[in-house]
């Protein structure tokens, strides 16, 4: 059941960072009794035109998670400068 949750909280972050043109990696969940842990990578080409948008998505999701779960939810990200080939990044 946990992976099923998983798989909801990955599509729900992507979609709604997608849905604004900002590209993230593969979404990392930690689960906690009390707590669950979102970590991801950000793609931007101008972070000060997102800066309050990025706040704001952030804000949204963890409102929308806390409702559904019930627990404190922490999502950190960091940003980058550019898309990477790796296993870890950013092309959809």
């Amino acid at each position: 059941m946990k992976e099923s949750e998983d798989e909801f909280i990955r599509k729900l972050i992507r979609g709604v960072y997608l849905e604004h043109n900002i590209y993230i990696s593969e979404v990392y969940i930690n689960r906690y009794p009390e707590r669950i842990s979102i970590k991801f990578l950000m793609h931007l080409t101008k972070s000060k035109h997102y800066g309050s948008l990025i706040l704001e998505l952030k804000s949204f999701l963890t409102s929308l998670l806390v409702l559904k779960y019930g627990k404190n939810i922490d999502i950190n990200f960091k940003q980058c400068n550019h898309l990477l080939g790796n296993s870890k990044i950013l092309i959809d």
